[in-house]
């Protein structure tokens, strides 16, 4: 049997799975001798060459397209198969080129076939390349059309029928003397298609032209009309017809004296059509003057009317006829002394026309003058009363005070005195229950006369002795005294400071503490840091305790708590103190070496003796009043007014009772020194002393300590507290009758 019909047997019988009883049949007959020759019908050329079975595929070239993407043919195909030709379904695209079908060749010269058509595909692959035939371009050419100066813009592109065109702006800026560009023109007289820069349209089968369309231009001018400051505003545009103008405001701050500025006018009379900065109109045919529109203003002006103080308000307003004033407030503070300012007038004695700030009214056709109108104040006074003093004068305030005023309390200047009491400030009742003022507070004075009574207390005082620390609450009439029982370290007390319910008490044994005004004491020690337990003097400023000890001066921010110590390493004089005092940052030291003086909140120490003047090194107390600072030494009683760096002595020879000082204080010019022969008081400043002693009612001649409060005097003597209220004129001496510890009184404070 030949290949032929074995193969198309097989072809399509075999290879799709089917079986027939005729299939066997007819391949019986053909394997039969005389139907052999039937079998070579079926033979083809591939079956002689030895290419049965073998498929060929169609591929399709794009042939160098620009976009678009050539078909694909997914058959495999037999030799002598027909081929149906694809169309361009990619969407090929070639600029410049159409596409016309496609071609066995990519230069087009093989065989063309069109999309849809056919051909019988041979023993080989073949690929069809896509046909690209040019198109033909046109151009656009730009005119300036008669310009006087400028270039024509230039567009080198090749446009294709129907591509789209952008029309050029004027980038060569073409110009034509007293013309506006507006635009393009299909045709030189303008009587064409217009096109904008930007625009777009389609070319079509022939180059285009556009030129250059010119329309006439026409100018606006301002003029200042008769100004006397200021200069016109210019419009540098050239408008043509119908184009709208706008109108330019008051740009060059254009001012005519007298007048204010109201737009323009097309006439000088302002007569003509008026126009406001900002608003439009259509260019006519011709050329346009605007001209200042002037009109007449007058003014207001504000006067004090006799004012003592501040300045009348300004209003720089110009103000037409009927324009609304707005009143201005009292802006310069305007006062006048005993007056209060209720607003403006028109008239100076306030009988015109009333207006208050803010208020508004139509200016008429003159300047205006509204005067600052004043109503009497009723005043008020303040008045000191001694409220039961035995001794001074109050002061004498002689201010006539408005209501809301600010009054400033006076001192107690005319050195009131109340036996057995202390002068703790003014109340405005006298029995001290209504409102406290200390003096220089301030208030605001009300709407009624105000009396201030001298507030009397009780003083406490706290007395340091050689059988504790005694405490009196009325005055120095009864005395509770507080031992080791209370906690104290020693009943054995050097000194004695207090502030409120706190209580330090300088004892042989350390520094006693109480915070709840001496009904128990903490004793602190060496332990604590004190740089000794023999304590000889306590002071304390805010929260810092400054303690002298015979080890150094201690000092502690946390009451007691802790203490650092400064010694002889810091600067001081010795490191046995015998006082201390303290006033802000500065730290005064009595010590057995020197007067030590700190700056620095007791860091550092500078230390004074007999080369500064010091009478004695040995200083047994401190203090400070104001600016002047007091030593209380062995050789008499030193101050000085520079701050240390030089010392006056006051000796015996200016009236000391003794040139041996325990301690010294001072209120102003009254200088007390406790000697060991006498109190003795001086009330010029040093210059001179007065000695007190047992025939004054001291407790002894020998002083061991002085303290002024209130203007009442206490002395700590050698056999008793002693106390005056009279300036030391007399003394009431308090012992141990009265609840003192001892009759041995080293130290002694109070307060108020």
């Amino acid at each position: 049997m030949s290949a032929r019909p074995k193969e198309f047997i097989r072809r399509h019988y075999v290879t799709r799975g089917k079986s027939h009883v005729l299939f066997a049949l007819l391949l019986t007959l053909l394997s039969l001798p005389s139907c052999r020759n039937f079998g070579n019908f079926w033979e083809t050329p591939e079956d002689k060459e030895g290419n049965v079975g073998k498929t060929y595929i169609v591929t399709y070239s794009g042939n160098v397209q620009d976009s678009g993407v050539p078909p694909m043919d997914l058959s495999n195909y037999p030799a002598g198969a027909v081929v149906t030709v694809l169309g361009n379904t990619g969407s090929l695209v070639k600029s410049g080129f159409t596409f016309t079908g496609w071609n066995t060749q990519s230069d087009g010269l093989g065989t063309d076939y069109a999309g849809g058509g056919t051909f019988i595909l041979g023993s080989s692959n073949i690929t069809l390349y896509a046909k690209w035939t040019n198109l033909p371009t046109y151009t656009v050419t730009y005119s300036g059309n008669s310009q006087t100066s400028g270039m024509s813009p230039t567009d080198s592109n090749n446009y294709l029928t129907g591509a789209t065109v952008t029309v050029l702006n004027n980038t060569g800026s073409l110009v034509k003397t007293g013309f506006t560009f507006a635009g393009w023109n299909t045709l030189a007289n303008g009587l064409g298609t217009d096109y904008a820069g930007g625009a777009t349209f389609p070319i079509g089968a022939t180059n285009v032209t556009l030129y250059a369309k010119w329309a006439p231009t026409y100018t606006v001018t301002y003029s200042g009309n008769s100004q006397t400051s200021g200069t016109p505003p210019v419009d540098a545009g050239n408008y043509i017809q119908t184009a709208s103008v706008t109108v330019l405001g008051n740009t060059g701050s254009l001012a005519k004296t007298g007048f204010a500025f109201s737009g323009w006018n097309t006439l000088a009379n302002g007569l003509g059509t008026d126009y406001a900065g900002g608003a439009t109109f259509p260019m006519g045919a011709a050329n346009v003057t605007l001209y200042a529109k002037w009109i007449p203003t007058y003014t207001v002006t504000y006067s004090g009317n006799g004012n003592d103080g501040g300045s009348p308000p300004i209003d720089a307003g110009n103000y037409i006829t009927a324009a609304t004033v707005t009143v201005l407030n009292n802006t310069g503070s305007l006062t006048k002394t005993g007056f209060s300012f209720t607003g403006w007038n028109t008239l100076s004695n306030g009988l015109g026309t009333d207006y208050t700030g803010g208020a508004t009214f139509g200016m008429g056709g003159a300047n205006i003058t509204l005067y600052a109108k004043w109503t009497v104040l009723p005043t008020f006074t303040v008045t000191y009363s001694g409220n039961a003093n035995t001794g001074g004068t109050p002061p004498v305030d002689g201010t006539n005070y408005l209501t809301a005023a600010t009054v400033t309390v006076m001192g107690n200047t005319g050195t009131l005195i109340k036996t057995g009491f202390a002068f703790a400030g003014w109340n405005t009742l006298a029995n001290g229950l209504g409102t406290d003022y200390a003096p220089g507070a301030t208030f605001g004075m009300g709407v009624s006369n105000v009396t201030l009574y001298a507030k009397w207390v009780m003083p406490s005082v706290y007395v340091a002795t050689t059988g504790g620390v005694s405490i009196s609450t009325d005055g120095g009439t009864s005395f509770m005294n507080k031992t080791t029982a209370q906690g104290l370290g020693s009943n054995t007390v050097n000194g004695v400071f207090a502030s409120g319910s706190n209580i330090y008490a300088a004892t042989n044994a350390g520094l006693s503490v109480s915070t709840d005004g001496g009904t128990t004491f903490s004793n602190k020690t060496t332990a604590q840091g004190l740089g000794s337990n023999t304590v000889k003097g306590v002071w304390a400023v805010g929260g810092t305790l400054y303690v002298a000890t015979f080890g150094g001066l201690s000092i502690s921010t946390d009451n007691g708590a802790t203490f650092v110590n400064k010694t002889t390493a810091n600067g001081l004089g010795n490191n046995g103190l015998y006082g201390v005092f303290a006033v802000g940052s500065n730290v005064y030291a009595a010590t057995a070496g020197g007067f030590s003086i700190s700056t620095d909140n007791g860091l550092n120490y500078s230390n004074k003796t007999t080369v500064q003047g010091i009478g004695s090194n040995t200083v047994n107390g401190a203090s400070a009043d104001g600016s002047i600072i007091y030593a209380a030494n062995q050789g008499g009683v030193s101050f000085s007014t520079d701050g240390g760096a030089s010392f006056i002595t006051k000796t015996t020879a200016q009236g000391l009772g003794s040139n041996s000082v325990n301690g010294a204080v001072a209120v102003g010019a009254n200088i007390y020194a406790a000697t060991s022969a006498g109190l003795s008081i001086s009330t010029d400043g040093g210059v001179s002393f007065s000695n007190k002693t047992t025939a004054q009612g001291l407790g002894a001649n020998y002083q061991y300590g002085i303290y002024v409060s209130s203007g009442i005097i206490y002395a700590a003597t050698q056999t008793g507290l002693s106390i005056s209220t009279n300036g030391g004129t007399s003394f009431m001496n308090k012992t141990t009758a009265q609840g003192l510890g001892s009759n041995t009184t080293n130290g002694v404070y109070a307060f108020p």
